[in-house]
């Protein structure tokens, strides 16, 4: 069942005790250093927005590793670690914001995922997720510059995070549906 992106912040607030008006941006892999999360806490490092809260979801050994560089990026209050979290679709769903400044060329389904559940993305123009995104979301590199800008400005805008949230969710629908369409013709051309 889907899950409403209203409740599951609820839920996700209320189980890690973060503030209901922070918002919730989200970098999960399955390889955290390949996939950009020193340049993900790049970006949370140069926001100026206090009301925030980043979250980092993967397994237990690549989030235990990846503790002792964060001594030097002083974001203990506005950082949350998820390790082998069992319930991604929660996170997913709860997230204003879902950056992947990956430096892996292919596909990456988180992005459709962030996408189904009305959260805005920001991703890499290397990676082939850039068909499914538009032209603002899109980072130049994995370094991308403008990045704090591009987050403070969607973040201080309600209505405009609001916007991009529901186009995304119809695009993800859009592409989910041409995907289910090429299989049904696939079956049917083979009966």
């Amino acid at each position: 069942s889907y899950l409403k992106p209203k409740e599951s912040k609820e839920k996700l607030c209320e189980e890690f005790d973060i503030n209901k008006k922070d918002k919730i941006i989200l970098f999960h892999s399955k390889n955290l250093k390949k996939n950009g999360v020193i340049e993900f806490l790049n970006i949370i490092a140069s926001l100026s927005l206090d009301n925030i809260k980043a979250v980092i979801a993967g397994d237990e050994k690549q989030i235990y590793s990846l503790k002792f560089q964060l001594t030097k990026y002083n974001l203990d209050d506005k950082l949350l670690l998820l390790e082998d979290y069992p319930n991604m679709d929660l996170v997913y769903s709860a997230a204003d914001i879902y950056i992947l400044p990956t430096y892996v060329k292919a596909f990456n389904s988180n992005v459709l995922k962030a996408m189904f559940y009305k959260t805005a993305i920001f991703a890499s123009a290397n990676s082939a997720s850039r068909e499914v995104i538009d032209i603002f979301s899109t980072m130049d590199s994995p370094n991308d510059r403008s990045m704090q800008f591009k987050v403070e400005a969607i973040l201080s805008n309600k209505d405009e995070l609001k916007k991009i949230k529901n186009e995304n969710k119809e695009r993800a629908d859009e592409f989910l549906f041409d995907i289910q369409f090429e299989r049904l013709k696939q079956i049917v051309s083979n009966i």
